[in-house]
């Protein structure tokens, strides 16, 4: 689940380079003392600390779950939730950050980065990559459906840890004023963050009908060692 957790991040930042790129470059265009690689590897690693805050909130939540021996139904209920939002064309970011509780947490967020935005050289780098790693984002909210089902707190962490590293090489080359895409182009990529709801949610699908699936109809198992009659 990490490689799936690094994969999503890495073609998730597709997505991210159109919808935190003019943020990132705003950053990037600030006076700032040292190498210039520095201030964006510590914006980068602040958005990744938020994500792994994130992700042990998340896990503990999923811990209950697995006490109380529901995760695999949480884990295919979450599938098929992603694979509706694709199929009815529901935009996660939209739908989560203009609801009534969107509204409460994401408003204070918006106004504590613009704050630090428009004195950025007078705060460390790191803290504005953890406010902004607190936006709302779509590509976010399916990693933390991921470590949801991670079923402990170090393990959706992790999850979260692998996904931040993920969208690290896109996000730090443009917090670095490096420019692969045009504006055109990054916001074309944020028809990415459809297919991978859909990906995603059909592994989460999967993964739940198959966390307790008896091993002799395990599919995987059955495969390796298929069974004979006698």
């Amino acid at each position: 689940m990490y490689s799936l957790a690094f994969g999503m991040g890495f073609l998730g930042s597709l997505h991210c380079a159109g919808m935190c790129g003019p943020l990132a470059l705003m950053f990037s265009g600030q006076d700032r003392k040292g190498p210039r690689w520095l201030p964006g590897l510590m914006y980068n690693g602040g958005r990744t600390l938020s994500y792994m805050t994130l992700g042990l909130l998340f896990g503990g939540i999923g811990t209950m779950f697995l006490f109380a021996d529901i995760q695999r139904s949480v884990s295919v209920f979450l599938g098929l939730l992603m694979v509706l939002s694709f199929l009815f064309s529901i935009n996660i970011d939209h739908a989560i950050s203009n609801s009534f509780l969107g509204r409460k947490f994401y408003q204070p967020v918006r106004n504590s980065l613009q704050k630090l935005m428009a004195r950025s050289e007078n705060y460390p780098s790191i803290l504005i990559g953890m406010v902004n790693g607190l936006l709302p984002c779509g590509m976010v909210y399916l990693a933390l459906a991921g470590a949801l089902t991670m079923g402990g707190l170090m393990e959706s962490a992790l999850f979260m840890m692998f996904f931040g590293l993920g969208t690290l090489p896109m996000m730090f080359f443009l917090s670095t004023g490096v420019r692969f895409f045009s504006p055109k182009w990054r916001l074309g990529f944020q028809r990415v963050l459809p297919v991978v709801t859909l990906l995603f949610g059909l592994i989460l699908i999967f993964r739940g009908f198959s966390i307790y699936l008896p091993e002799e109809l395990n599919f995987w198992v059955a495969i390796k060692n298929p069974l004979m009659c006698h």
